[in-house]
């Protein structure tokens, strides 16, 4: 089975070195990636990465190495400016 572990940061620098440390760690290079965000709860500057990974223990070490670099907690940011958007209207 092959999944995508996906994180998102606020700056260049945290998704880079998660790159680097992923690459590192044994990922290969075309199966990490980083973007720009272009969600709508992403537009503001945020980082994308991806790993894609194979196996559950592949899975579990992407999470490991993203947790490392303080990713964003997509849920609590969305639910934020969710709020913040009911309040302004």
């Amino acid at each position: 089975m092959v999944s995508a572990v996906v994180a998102v940061f606020d700056g260049y620098d945290e998704a880079q070195g998660t790159v680097d440390e992923l690459i590192g760690a044994g990922f290969d290079r075309s199966d990490v990636t980083l973007n720009e965000g272009e969600a709508l709860a992403f537009r503001h500057g945020n980082y994308v990465v991806s790993a894609r990974a194979e196996t559950e223990a592949k899975c579990e070490l992407a999470s490991q190495v993203m947790s490392h670099h303080h990713p964003v907690d997509v849920e609590d940011r969305s639910s934020n400016q969710r709020r913040s958007s009911w309040r302004a209207q």
